[in-house]
């Protein structure tokens, strides 16, 4: 910093002599903040948010080094910090740069266990009750503990009876939602199969039979000269807007009229 030109009364008097002094610029305070973050459980994360508070006369900051424990797909739930360092940008070394931790965290991961539903004949031991993880599915090689439970024993009568989660259990990574089953205890003989659907345009749903119209027809005493004509069996469902077909027939061997004529009374 260097003195020069001094102004004031009566310096006409004087021999000046110019000492030069020193100006020193303190570097700014900047302070460098990691952002928070989440993730589920079994995900890797990537750390990229950043705050910086304190830049001046259009300096910039470009990238800043974020590191944390928790961003592996193996960390468990909880929270872990997420350390900041190394920035990056333009005019940095005008700033003393205070680097703030941020918290990354961990989330259960979302499993849903649905109970299979089985059957067995009573009397019997119950099957082993199974089930199957959907949601997001375990991850880690990991596995529940615990087996389902039931109220149905050896003895329990034919019924229904609800699969429970009994001590089924995740470890504290997981959130678990349970969807009961059914164990249906059959009597002997009994199988649990679907139901047909049941016909829903009014017919009947078994086949015509014929049979007794043609029993009496042909064990009537008929005139040799009458000409019978009898439906033939059929196993198709009845529908009254369908045609029928009838086989040909000829005049029968031998007969009564009279008897014929009483028959069909």
């Amino acid at each position: 910093m260097s003195a020069a030109a001094a102004q004031g009364s009566g310096l006409s008097n004087y021999t000046i002599a110019y000492a030069d002094g020193t100006l020193t610029v303190d570097p700014a305070a900047l302070t460098v903040t990691a952002d928070a973050a989440r993730k589920t459980y079994g995900d890797s994360a990537s750390l990229t948010g950043f705050t910086a508070t304190g830049l001046k006369n259009s300096d910039s900051m470009s990238s800043v080094g974020l590191t944390s424990t928790g961003t592996a797909a193996t960390a468990g739930v909880g929270s872990y910090s997420i350390a900041a360092a190394s920035a990056q940008g333009s005019g940095l070394s005008n700033y003393t740069v205070t680097y703030v931790d941020g918290t990354l965290t961990v989330t259960p991961r979302q499993i849903l266990v649905t109970a299979d539903s089985l059957s067995r004949p009573a009397g019997t031991g119950n099957p082993a009750l199974t089930y199957s993880v959907g949601g997001q599915g375990l991850v880690n090689g990991d596995t529940l503990s615990g087996v389902l439970s039931t109220a149905a024993g050896t003895a329990s009568p034919a019924g229904s009876y609800t699969i429970e989660r009994g001590m089924l259990a995740a470890s504290p990574n997981y959130s678990l939602t349970f969807m009961p089953g059914v164990l249906t205890v059959t009597t002997a003989g009994e199988t649990v199969t679907p139901q047909p659907p049941t016909p829903d345009n009014g017919a009947p749903s078994g086949p015509v039979q014929v049979e007794e119209l043609t029993q009496l027809l042909t064990s009537a005493a008929l005139p040799r000269n009458l000409v019978v004509v009898t439906a033939s069996q059929t196993t198709q469902p009845f529908r009254d807007d369908a045609p029928v077909s009838f086989p040909s027939a000829g005049p029968l061997p031998s007969g009564d009229a009279s008897a014929a004529a009483g028959a069909s009374a």
